[in-house]
């Protein structure tokens, strides 16, 4: 039987400045005195939720933390769900009702090994049920989504089909009862690592062991009840992976590599197809020290990764935070972390834009290793754009004149009254933080009273395309 408990957890406050960035970051820990991590946090009313796994808390051998804090980051609610067993806490969601959805990895479940758990709590975290879901064997769950009224959990299963191991999704009702299953029983073993629900669509990323040794990454785009849309491989020597956002432009899927030119070193790599599985771009980002991406997130026109990186000047573990531009471009990155070992896990743009790093810390911890959380104070992304705009002059054509030498869709760029579409078509244009200004359908677009500054257009016809422009008065 599980139960819901709530402990005092002890917090830190310190500021911290961010190289190649101007903001301020809060840095909290949260913990008591044994291992405690966070794994990911979700916006709420009156702040941020995070979810992790806390060893402080004597249920069991490891119980789910979940860290209420106010907009303040100062912490007012925390709730420890497990048994006399091992539990991690892995995801969490807020239904449009207020009420909570935790899930877990538990040693406790009744189908044997490793299975997933769901609690549904109430909105200030009192226990409404638990259900679980699983093999004989381990099932490990990495994420659930919400979409359309169901619940989404992945998962990686080595209890099912003709492998050690398979990518599996699971659809839940919304009183927790089983509605589907989907296994991915590839030619090879295979591991999941992320889903994300966008738009009607699930998006999920993973890993594939091929017969000579080698990982692929594979991302899948699925409908609502669970067809397969496209699968897209990432191939090449141990390639893992990692992360998924969905977003207006498409699916943006996130890897860790094994560089062989330098000495098998991990780097970065984000990959955007649009809607229909088409690439757009690929973009390798070799940092110094070994890379791995843990969490994608985005913000209007840009999109953010965090990345656990091990070059952190006097400390150990670290985070790096990267920004980049829709089409690919690189803005800019920040370094966070202390003298030790701090990891991140997942990272959120909350409503004012600014940016929540969760995960591990070593060097901040009042026990042996704390919940994290930064806050970047980062309400800048338009302006940095415009800092680094003229790196990147050349994806968006700067100074095109009355004619279309580039075959752009809309011109001329930069442009003060007017735009000139190529086709007539169902348009919309957007500013870099994804606010809709003018929607039409035309071959001529009247931009006199829009604000100066970089937009976005989109057809949303097909083929659809999207286009940086550039308004000037």
């Amino acid at each position: 039987m599980q139960y819901a408990s709530k402990i005092a957890f002890y917090t830190l406050f310190l500021f911290c400045s961010l190289a190649g960035w101007a903001q301020i970051a809060e840095v909290r820990t949260y913990g008591g005195d044994d291992y405690d991590e966070a794994r990911k946090t979700i916006q709420t009313a009156d702040g941020y939720i995070l979810v992790g796994t806390t060893s402080s808390a004597l249920n069991g051998n490891s119980d789910v933390l979940v860290q209420f804090v106010l907009n303040n980051l100062d912490p007012y609610i925390e709730v420890v769900l497990g048994g006399v067993g091992a539990e991690q806490g892995r995801a969490i969601v807020q239904n449009e009702d207020g009420t909570l959805l935790v899930l877990a990895q538990t040693a406790n479940g009744p189908f044997g090994g490793y299975d997933a758990v769901i609690y549904k709590l109430t909105a200030d975290g009192n226990l409404l049920w638990e259900k679980y879901y699983g093999t004989a064997d381990w099932d490990l769950p990495v994420d659930l989504v919400v979409g359309d009224g169901k619940i989404y959990l992945g998962m990686t299963s080595y209890g099912t089909g003709t492998n050690t191991s398979n990518q599996r999704i699971i659809v839940i009702n919304e009183d927790g009862a089983l509605d589907g299953i989907v296994d991915f029983d590839q030619a090879y073993d295979g591991e999941l690592s992320d889903i994300d629900w966008y738009s009607g669509s699930l998006y999920t990323i993973g890993t594939v062991t091929m017969s000579d040794g080698n990982q692929y990454g594979i991302g899948r785009k699925l409908s609502g009840s669970l067809d397969v849309q496209w699968s897209r491989y990432e191939a090449g020597e141990n390639i893992f992976g990692r992360t998924v956002s969905g977003s207006p432009f498409g699916a943006t899927f996130g890897f860790d590599y094994a560089d062989p030119s330098d000495n098998n070193k991990f780097d970065n790599r984000l990959v955007q197809y649009d809607f229909e599985g088409d690439l757009e771009w690929r973009k390798d980002f070799d940092q110094p020290g070994n890379q791995r991406i843990r969490s994608t997130a985005w913000s209007g026109a840009v999109v953010i990764y965090a990345s656990e990186t091990d070059v952190l000047g006097a400390g150990g573990l670290g985070a790096i935070v990267v920004k980049v531009f829709y089409t690919g471009g690189y803005l800019s990155s920040a370094v966070f972390g202390g003298d030790v070992d701090d990891s991140p896990y997942h990272i959120l743009v909350d409503a004012d834009s600014n940016y929540l790093i969760c995960g591990r810390s070593n060097s901040y911890s009042t026990g042996d290793q704390d919940f994290y959380l930064v806050r970047t104070f980062d309400n800048t992304i338009v302006s940095d754009f415009e800092l680094d705009f003229v790196d990147f002059a050349s994806d968006f054509y700067i100074g095109i004149p009355e004619l279309n030498p580039n075959n752009n869709f809309a011109y001329p760029v930069p442009t003060s009254n007017q735009l000139t579409l190529t086709t007539y078509c169902n348009w919309e244009m957007f500013d870099l933080m994804g606010r809709s200004v003018l929607s039409g359908q035309s071959t001529y677009i009247d931009v006199s009273a829009v604000a100066a500054g970089h937009y976005i257009l989109r057809n949303n016809d097909a083929p659809s395309w999207q286009q940086q422009v550039i308004i000037q008065h």
